[in-house]
């Protein structure tokens, strides 16, 4: 039996990572996945400090545009995460996610009719012990059991309604060199939207590895630590820096921090000078 390596939560500079979908699909494809998931935020219209990481109509397409040079590297699918019960849900499924950014958060019962009415799926993240709700259990499809290299369920083995659903090892990467802290193995070959959520739905339950086949711990790196403590607009300034820097050209010889390290910019330079991958 053939078998293949997905990860199907991670986020890119789009949102609270680190990499761009060109330099995630580079490493994605050195740890030999499959194809590359980006579930980048969705915090909906409300003001505040989330909301500067948040995805909308106009960043969804500047990320989908950012996927045309990464699927020349790996085939890449988008969904989204979402709040949803006090907990976090990512989306798999084109018109959902469009829908959920031009409307806004759903309501849960718009969320059931989204699913009655699109082809979509949805797996609940990193859920807190307290996660057992009636309605989270009615929406989802499946649950992160493993999240960042750590088992969700250490010090609570009772899933209780979820017993039934299908589990997750998820990465959770916010920088490409963590694609793999947490990955599944598959028996099919996903490489589309539909191929994921054709999967997610099925029912069958994938096979879990964690980095070095142990279970480790992830500490916050200094990125995050340095946004835990800023203001919403000091927020607000680093997310436009972010975005804003995506658009600068660049000479060959110029340094870029890549994966930690820094490197000559030219082999992710664009024709006319811009990083690849925007």
């Amino acid at each position: 039996m053939k078998q293949y390596k997905i990860n199907i939560h991670a986020h890119s500079i789009f949102s609270d990572g680190l990499n761009t979908p060109y330099i995630m699909a580079l490493e994605a494809k050195r740890l030999g996945f499959t194809s590359l998931v980006i579930t980048d935020h969705f915090y909906g219209f409300q003001l505040g400090k989330n909301n500067h990481f948040s995805m909308t109509v106009e960043k969804m397409k500047m990320l989908k545009r950012a996927c045309i040079e990464a699927k020349k590297i790996l085939p890449v699918i988008v969904g989204l995460e979402i709040p949803h019960f006090g907990q976090e849900v990512l989306v798999f499924g084109g018109e959902a996610i469009k829908n959920i950014l031009k409307k806004g958060l759903p309501t849960h019962e718009g969320l059931i009719a989204l699913k009655r009415e699109t082809n979509c799926a949805i797996v609940l993240c990193h859920p807190s012990e307290d996660f057992d709700i009636l309605e989270l259990i009615e929406i989802c499809d499946g649950y992160e059991q493993y999240n960042s290299g750590c088992d969700l369920f250490r010090n609570n083995r009772n899933r209780g309604g979820f017993r039934d659903k299908v589990s997750w090892c998820n990465s959770d990467a916010h920088h490409a060199d963590s694609l793999e802290v947490g990955y599944n193995v598959v028996d099919s070959k996903i490489t589309t939207e539909s191929d994921l959520i054709k999967y997610i739905k099925s029912g069958k339950q994938p096979l879990h590895f964690l980095k070095g086949d142990k279970m480790i711990s992830v500490e916050p790196n200094e990125f995050e630590k340095k946004v835990s403590k800023m203001s919403s607009d000091e927020m607000k300034e680093a997310s436009d820096e972010a975005v804003q820097k995506l658009k600068n050209t660049f000479q060959p010889d110029d340094l870029i921090w890549i994966n930690g390290e820094q490197v000559p910019a030219g082999p992710y330079l664009n024709k006319d000078n811009t990083l690849r991958g925007v």
